[in-house]
Formats: structure tokens, C-alpha cells, sequence
């Protein structure tokens, strides 16, 4: 669960916070992740790229934003796009609400 404020004001007190769960679905041969914002998601910033941590022993064949269509395989941390560590998938989704499929 991500928690996020404006980070300014005591406005959360009131109610003005978001959180976000962070579901992930395992098939055989992929993996879907997807941010799943409640709350005042106003105060999300539109832009700001979700990172997602995936332990899977292999990269993927590619990788598909839900609302962008295929990431490219990129060098590690660059977004969006997604690198293979030897052990976890990362996965840059452009945008707050980027959802993400990862194929075998």
C-alpha cells in the first residue's frame, strides 16, 4: 500500500490523502501488475512513473503498458522501460495508474 499527501498542508487530516494498492497477478507464462488508487487521487501527480519489483528468475520475452503499449528493454533505471537484474523484472510504467504485463 502507497500512501501519498500534498506533502505541504495538514489537509490529510480532512481526508485529502490517496492509497494506492499495488496488485500483482501471476498466469502461467506472465505477470500483470497494476496500481489500484483510492481516496483524493487528485493529489497524485499525473506523471510520476510507478516502479515495479518483480521476482522472476528469467527476463521476460517483452513487457506491455496497459495504456502505452510495449516498453522498451533499457538500461538499468532509465524510464520507462524495464531491466533484468539475474533475479528481479523492474518495470518503469509511465504515468500513476500504468498497468503492466510482463510475458515469457
Amino acid at each position: 500500500m502507497l500512501y501519498e499527501d500534498d506533502g505541504a498542508t495538514n489537509d490529510y487530516r480532512q481526508g485529502r490523502y490517496a492509497l494506492t494498492e499495488l496488485r500483482c497477478e501471476a498466469e502461467p507464462g506472465s505477470v500483470a501488475c497494476m496500481p489500484v488508487p483510492q481516496g483524493d487521487t487528485a493529489i497524485i501527480p499525473d506523471r510520476r512513473p510507478l516502479t515495479f519489483r518483480i521476482r522472476v528468475p528469467t527476463p521476460p520475452r517483452q513487457v506491455e503498458c496497459r495504456d502505452g503499449g510495449m516498453l522498451p528493454h533499457l538500461p538499468e533505471d532509465a524510464a520507462p522501460g524495464w531491466w533484468h537484474d539475474g533475479n528481479f523484472l523492474h518495470v518503469r510504467a509511465p504515468g500513476r495508474r500504468a498497468a503492466v504485463r510482463a510475458t515469457r
